[in-house]
């Protein structure tokens, strides 16, 4: 199994947030991004999931035209839903374009691959993570049945004190929801690959190792997860930009409303690649 991930990408509405976009920030919009979903896509996986905040702000119109890139390529895709994404439209309005529920799971080869729903429900003013307890139950029974099998799980938000800025407010699942608790109880490696808080961290803390990707517009970068042969390795591709690209980069990344660049997100940490035998 070969899975391409991708962090927070942001894609733009034309409309902005509270005003149109600028010309020039449109221009960079639409050379920067289809040039990175086709190195994305040209990745020869079996999944490509984009760990969330996919859109910039959760509007129709962003929706409508990312998914118009993304359904240019024959992949199978999985969007994990983001802070951002949610914030103009609730999770079953999502799903007219994500055709996905918002939370699942699978068992292939030998492996439990789960896909969390963390994201608030319109509530710009509170970005941080959340599951309601039908969804913790759900989990809590995944990970007793899983026992020794290797269990994957793809979310949004990172756990608090796990990944780079976890601890900050709002930078994660809700520190009252006790995450842990749950996760402890696995036999057997787990891996928790997130975005959120764009900048790239490996964290390993018992069993679980904690696999957290940067924002897109801060690095452009993809991250390759591979299990086989009784072990899972984790590596990052940057992606080679053109000086043109460089520069359509940098009008995005100080033009597009309610994204947060996070400087040096590359280099925050110097662990990019990971390998667990289990």
């Amino acid at each position: 199994m070969k899975i391409a991930l991708i962090g927070d990408l942001h894609y733009p509405s034309k409309n902005g947030v509270t005003k149109p976009i600028e010309q020039k920030i449109l221009q960079a919009r639409d050379e920067f991004f289809p040039y990175f979903l086709n190195q994305f896509f040209s990745e020869q996986v079996d999944f490509h999931i984009a760990l969330g905040d996919l859109t910039n702000f959760g509007k129709a119109d962003e929706y409508k035209e990312v998914y118009q890139f993304i359904r240019q390529y024959d992949s199978n895709f999985v969007h994990v839903i983001g802070n951002h994404d949610l914030y103009q439209m609730g999770y079953d309005a999502v799903q007219d374009f994500t055709k996905q529920k918002p939370y699942d799971f699978m068992e292939k080869d030998g492996a439990i691959y789960v896909r969390l729903a963390t994201a608030r429900e319109l509530s710009p003013d509170n970005y941080g993570g959340s599951l309601d307890d039908q969804q913790l139950l759900w989990l809590e029974k995944i990970i007793h049945q899983s026992r020794t099998k290797p269990v994957i799980i793809f979310a949004h938000h990172p756990l608090v004190d796990t990944t780079k800025f976890s601890n900050r407010d709002m930078y994660s699942i809700d520190p009252a929801i006790d995450m842990w608790s749950i996760l402890s109880q696995k036999k057997g490696k787990g891996f928790y690959l997130n975005g959120h808080t764009h900048v790239n961290d490996i964290r390993k803390k018992e069993q679980w190792n904690f696999c957290q990707c940067c924002a897109v517009m801060d690095f452009p970068s993809i991250r390759i997860l591979t299990i086989e042969a009784g072990q899972i390795s984790f590596s990052t591709k940057e992606i080679l930009l053109s000086e043109r690209m460089k520069e359509n980069l940098l009008i995005l990344k100080n033009g597009v409303e309610a994204f947060v660049s996070e400087p040096n997100a590359s280099e925050i940490t110097s662990i990019r690649e990971l390998t667990v035998c289990f």
